[in-house]
């Protein structure tokens, strides 16, 4: 229940900016928590500062750091998010989804902005993890009807998904493709299969995911490979595999038909 009133009280703030399409709100929300992974990855593993954010202004890209500019000037915030935050997030991943970050902090009004970070931040204390309260506003979008089933985007549920990796047991050494990956939950599943079967983690839930606080370990790059033709359809499934631990995933726009 508090999750579900942390997401509503998230989506008002997005209204207000005059974005009335669910699927456009998810669409700036996953930049958000794009943002506030990147940092808690750099908090969590040793050495990440110096590479993630390393480089010019790059430091000023955090989370906290950004919320504390919105909170004392959100009219120069909004302009630092959609010059230096856009052209950091393009320098870690050019050929990515995070190369369009300005299409999705364009919509973001200086009036919110603060309020809107504060939501997400509440959103996450009530989950177990980022990856908990993504997919809390993954099931919450699709509930208020973001996707088309009629178009193919029929999004599989995570138990389905991660009873799906367990029959196929894929391993640290394949590479698994899903040609229509939607909001990327087969991925996180496999994802989660293969960092159970390299190590032992500190608690495994009763849906099969892995929550554990050790660093995740590196699989080939790139192990997951995400193609949808919906280019709407990337940032949620980029947003969900790196805050499920991925490194960089490969999401890409491709008709797979």
């Amino acid at each position: 229940m508090k999750e579900a009133r942390a997401i509503e009280h998230m989506w008002k703030r997005i209204y207000a900016t005059g974005v009335g399409d669910t699927l456009m709100g998810l669409d700036l929300i996953c930049y958000f928590f794009i943002l506030k992974g990147l940092e808690e990855r750099s908090s969590h593993q040793l050495g990440t500062q110096n590479t993630l954010f390393a480089g010019v202004g790059a430091e000023a890209c955090h989370w906290s750091i950004i919320k504390q500019m919105a909170r004392s000037d959100p009219h120069e915030c909004c302009q630092h998010l959609r010059t230096e935050v856009v052209r950091w997030l393009r320098s870690l991943d050019p050929e990515s989804c995070l190369a369009d970050a300005d299409q999705a902090f364009v919509r973001v009004e200086p009036t919110i902005l603060y309020r809107l970070m504060e939501a997400i931040d509440a959103l996450c204390e009530e989950s177990l993890s980022l990856q908990d309260a993504f997919e809390a506003v993954l099931t919450w979008v699709e509930r208020e009807g973001a996707f088309e089933p009629k178009a193919g985007q029929i999004m599989t549920p995570m138990h389905i998904a991660y009873l799906m990796a367990d029959l196929v047991r894929p391993q640290a050494h394949e590479r698994v493709i899903d040609a229509s990956c939607g909001t990327g939950n087969l991925l996180v599943a496999v994802w989660q299969h293969m960092r159970r079967s390299q190590n032992s983690p500190s608690w495994l839930l009763d849906s099969g995911r892995v929550l554990s606080a050790k660093v995740s370990p590196r699989l080939p790059v790139p192990a997951l490979l995400g193609y949808d033709f919906n280019s709407m359809m990337l940032p949620p499934c980029y947003a969900h595999l790196l805050l499920c631990g991925a490194d960089m995933p490969h999401v890409r726009c491709s008709d797979a038909l």
